[in-house]
């Protein structure tokens, strides 16, 4: 992180309430958010730190662990290389470092100060996973994620796939609880969406959704570009056509298919395909040539 004091990022004061916070948080994640920014790579990092640090101060349970720490002078005073020395000496670089690798604690000087022991049952490393996520010397296993997390897949239309919207769906091991996931435009089957601090009861897991888009009898999906297929007869792809096309916003276009076109040739729609933020993609369109049927 750029600034790793949670409170700096959100641009709150120590004492702020819950709901200032929370209110906080929403204006710079609008303000930031990678749709409304894309291909902007600083917006989407800047967007980033402002969600890991809402995980922490949005729950009242790890903000109390994380004051506790900055109190003790880690997170908040930075040095060089974006993190704090803290008292005695400590180096949170080298301190994460030896909690990703070995499991060891490592500082400079005080070889018997234990920072899981100190903050308890799941230590250091659950409370600020989501912080340090990322950061040189820095992992947390998959294993002890999964743990607390809870795993669904979504089947969803193809058409709220392509242009985005809101799913509702129940989770058992919630009690049949209801969620609801807003879906971005343009997102493609096996795409994983993250309903934060929503796992197992009792834990600070995540919920996890792996989206698995409904087929198209036609279209075809891939980030921002769409695909189709049409069929044309030997005679037609020899002498040349125009045929019509649909798109994917349901509208007809116009296509003119030159003579000797091959089986397989590709056609690029542009402007035609999906839109996010200020991006667009284009339709593409392959000839599939029929052979006649020999008599």
């Amino acid at each position: 992180m750029a600034n790793n004091d949670l409170y700096k990022i959100l641009g709150v004061e120590e004492k702020a309430s819950p709901q200032e916070i929370k209110k906080a948080y929403r204006k710079l994640a609008k303000e930031n958010h990678p749709d409304a920014h894309p291909g902007d790579r600083k917006a989407e990092q800047r967007f980033k730190e402002i969600s890991q640090a809402y995980t922490v101060l949005g729950d009242p349970q790890k903000r109390q662990k994380y004051d506790q720490m900055r109190r003790l002078g880690f997170p908040g005073s930075q040095n060089g290389n974006g993190f704090t020395a803290g008292p005695a000496g400590f180096d949170l670089n080298d301190l994460f470092g030896g909690f990703a690798n070995a499991g060891q604690h490592r500082n400079s000087r005080r070889a018997d100060f234990n920072l899981d022991s100190f903050f308890g049952f799941g230590g250091i490393s659950d409370v600020f996973g989501h912080i340090f996520e990322g950061q040189p010397g820095f992992s947390r296993s998959s294993s002890v994620r999964d743990k607390s997390n809870i795993h669904v897949t979504l089947k969803i239309p193809f058409k709220t796939a392509a242009f985005g919207g809101k799913v509702d769906f129940l989770v058992p091991e919630k009690g049949n609880k209801r969620f609801s996931l807003q879906i971005p435009a343009a997102t493609d089957d096996g795409k994983k969406l993250r309903l934060a601090g929503q796992g197992k009861p009792g834990t600070q897991g995540d919920l996890i959704a792996t989206i698995k888009v409904a087929k198209h009898r036609f279209f075809q999906m891939n980030g921002l570009n769409i695909y189709c297929q049409i069929p044309l007869s030997r005679k037609k792809a020899d002498h040349g056509t125009k045929i019509r096309v649909k798109t994917v916003h349901g509208k007809t276009v116009e296509l003119k298919v030159p003579e000797r076109t091959r089986d397989g040739r590709r056609f690029r729609l542009k402007g035609l395909g999906l839109k996010r933020g200020k991006s667009k993609g284009d339709q593409y369109v392959t000839i599939k040539v029929r052979e006649q049927a020999k008599r």
